[in-house]
């Protein structure tokens, strides 16, 4: 799944960046034969980038559910990022977010497994204020999903597996709004230094699921803050 969604950005790059190059090349051909100096503003723009990011969420409520003292979630997640948005330089912009990230715990023969996945559609108002930066304020909406399993022995045996499972899945979809501050600094004329911070806001009752049937009881909220670095390409 991760190699789909990797091949689909890279794809969804390619287009934009096309797009943006075929479109602006008649405007650089004008520059060009106008003997125009310094620098001059596209109308558009096009980029992509892929990073990591740190993000903390609170896992206080689900960790004192677990059945192992020493067995707990970490606040402290690295999370990896695909970005790619299309639009104005000075003004509005439109694009896409991907999140992904895992961690894995254990304690003793007791191991517990967390992933969480974000996409969303990325809306942002831009600015440039000198040829080497570029800056954008922007809002992601979009919908995740959390899994959650935990393992609580070693069965080797499938009667042991079949008589007394100890293996338990939990899935928890959520929607989510993310305001984004994004500044990217030029490093050559196709690349760029993408930085960013944002905080993730989950929306709804965030409940949990196990096989399609509804788990009553502790909801796990995915709001906290995130950021990052990345490079890019496009400028």
């Amino acid at each position: 799944m991760p190699g789909k969604l990797f091949l689909g950005f890279l794809l969804f790059l390619i287009m934009i960046l096309a797009l943006g190059s075929g479109a602006f090349a008649e405007e650089d051909n004008e520059a060009k034969e106008s003997g125009s100096s310094g620098w001059r503003l596209r109308a558009f723009n096009t980029r992509g980038s892929f990073g990591i990011s740190l993000m903390e969420l609170d896992f206080a409520g689900l960790n004192a559910l677990l059945p192992h003292d020493d067995l707990h979630l970490d606040n402290h997640l690295f999370v990896r990022h695909w970005h790619a948005v299309i639009g104005a330089r000075e003004g509005f912009r439109i694009g896409w977010s991907h999140v992904q990230t895992s961690q894995y715990q254990t304690a003793g023969t007791q191991k517990i497994e967390y992933n969480l996945t974000m996409n969303g559609v990325l809306l942002e108002w831009g600015t440039m204020p000198s040829r080497e930066v570029d800056m954008g304020l922007g809002l992601v909406l979009g919908r995740g999903t959390t899994r959650l399993n935990l393992l609580l022995g070693d069965d080797d045996k499938l009667e042991d597996v079949l008589i007394n499972p100890q293996t338990t899945s939990l899935r928890q979809p959520f929607y989510f709004l993310e305001p984004q501050l994004n500044m990217r600094f030029r490093l050559t004329s196709w690349a760029n230094l993408h930085a960013h911070g944002a905080y993730t806001l989950s929306i709804g009752e965030n409940k949990w699921y196990m096989d399609g049937v509804e788990v009553k009881g502790s909801r796990q909220p995915v709001d906290g803050w995130r950021v990052g670095i990345a490079l890019g390409l496009g400028f």
